[in-house]
């Protein structure tokens, strides 16, 4: 590669840090990290030629967008590209569709993982994680197909809090039967 670019959160912070340090002298590297506020910057280093973007949470209504923003205005550097964005499951799915889309990257010149998941535990997010990266790797919505596997699927995608959930099955089909079970 002639140039590389790292993003990601904090979760992502120890990788890109000794990344950065192994870049070979003088390479271009573009990162842009998404931390909560300046007191959350740590002192990075690398041989390279090293342009980072600090984008602080405390300063955006909507973080996730200022991150996707900050990598956006990034001038790339001409040449090949070795890409690493990791952090926040839709945070990196963003960066990756404008690297994929507006910038015609390589797919296989980015390594691009979801380290977590707003909104869901270790647990919950390890659990539909599998699903998740193959609908980003053809860059497609999930879509919950009826049945009972469907459940935990559509829960996943649907960005609400999963810290507690109990499927107690199917309503039934006919009306008066469905009211008396939801007034229940």
């Amino acid at each position: 590669s002639s140039w590389y670019l790292m993003a990601g959160d904090e979760s992502a912070l120890p990788a890109i840090a000794a990344s950065l340090e192994a870049v070979p002298p003088g390479r271009p590297v573009l990162a842009v990290l998404l931390v909560d506020d300046d007191d959350h910057e740590l002192p990075l280093d690398s041989p390279g030629e090293l342009e980072l973007t600090w984008v602080h949470r405390s300063d955006h209504a909507d973080p996730s967008l200022a991150f996707l923003a900050a990598v956006e205005s990034l001038a790339f550097p001409t040449g090949t590209v070795s890409a690493f964005v990791h952090g926040e499951a839709a945070e990196t799915r963003a960066v990756r569709r404008h690297l994929l889309a507006d910038r015609a990257m390589d797919r296989d010149a980015m390594s691009v993982s979801p380290y977590w998941r707003r909104g869901q535990t270790d647990e919950a997010w390890r659990q539909v994680k599998r699903d998740w990266m193959a609908a980003v790797e053809h860059d497609v919505r999930v879509t919950a197909v009826p049945g009972p596997s469907a459940v935990l699927t559509a829960l996943a995608v649907s960005g609400l809090p999963v810290d507690r959930f109990c499927f107690e099955g199917f309503l039934p089909r006919k009306a008066g039967e469905r009211g008396r079970r939801l007034a229940s």
